[in-house]
């Protein structure tokens, strides 16, 4: 399910349980996650951070429920880059990890972990912080981002999958 909301954010906050899903192939993915963005129609130009936790086998070279997160500033054209695979996201945290396992998850009659999520523009720096459960992990700069130099006019959360169906 994905939920959108429009307005000129500048914070928005998502408290996802962290589950590790079943994934069959290294070309499916299971996803929640959050988005801030905004979107220029007349030059089909999207700027978009997101953050949230993932199973990404092709990506991470496991099956691990990971923290993750991703930018473009261009629509996902030619910019933007999971984790901290560009230089573009800065990782001020020693304690939480881009990328990282999480350690907990949750079952099905069993306990439950969640994970807050908040990204807020800094109102000093203009830099959008990330924020896991309370504790700044690191920000992406303001520079990254052409439409969101004030705020965001789109806040969304929900869950992405694929999952590639084939016959032999």
């Amino acid at each position: 399910m994905l939920i959108v909301e429009n307005g000129g954010y500048q914070e928005s906050e998502a408290w996802m349980t962290v589950w590790k899903p079943f994934v069959e192939q290294d070309d499916e993915i299971s996803a929640s996650q959050m988005w801030i963005s905004s979107m220029n129609e007349e030059e089909r130009a999207v700027n978009a951070m997101e953050a949230g936790w993932q199973v990404n086998p092709a990506l991470y070279g496991d099956e691990n429920t990971r923290l993750f997160i991703y930018w473009t500033g261009d629509g996902y054209d030619k910019t933007g880059c999971y984790d901290l695979k560009c230089e573009s996201f800065v990782q001020t945290s020693s304690k939480t990890a881009v990328g990282a396992a999480f350690n907990h998850y949750s079952t099905p009659r069993g306990p439950e972990y969640k994970c807050i999520f908040l990204i807020r523009k800094d109102r000093g720096s203009e830099n959008w912080w990330l924020l896991t459960n309370n504790h700044q992990v690191g920000y992406w700069p303001n520079s990254l981002f052409p439409l969101l130099k004030d705020t965001a006019p789109i806040a969304a959360w929900g869950g992405e999958i694929k999952n590639v169906y084939s016959r032999i």
